[in-house]
């Protein structure tokens, strides 16, 4: 509901996705499904170019999760997740810990 969608294809993309991606990848970073900061990217650019709930959200809806799919099957196949090893473990670690912290940026007045 937060992506503007029905509850129902939420269903959907939280078994079908996991069960694929099961199959053909692991990885301890990469958070699949649908998520709550996903759900509300998706309700952000798309609400742009048309009206939550009508016939043209949907289709830029699927044609969003198209673009992203294939985005990441190329990443996939052209290894681009080895550049993960050059990023330090605290980084790692920070981004999963606190994502919504940011360093502190100094007021002018």
């Amino acid at each position: 509901m937060l992506a503007g969608l029905p509850p129902v294809m939420g269903l959907y993309a939280s078994t079908h996705l996991l069960i694929i991606y099961a199959f053909f990848a692991s990885s301890r970073y990469l958070s699949i499904g649908p998520v709550a900061i996903t759900s509300l990217l998706v309700f952000s650019g798309v609400s742009v170019y048309a009206e939550p709930g009508t016939f043209e959200y949907f289709s830029f809806t699927i044609v969003l999760a198209l673009m992203v799919g294939t985005i990441q099957l190329l990443f996939g196949l052209m290894k681009v997740g080895m550049i993960i090893k050059l990023i330090p473990h605290s980084i790692k670690s920070m981004g999963r810990m606190g994502q919504g912290t940011c360093p502190p940026v100094p007021f002018s007045s």
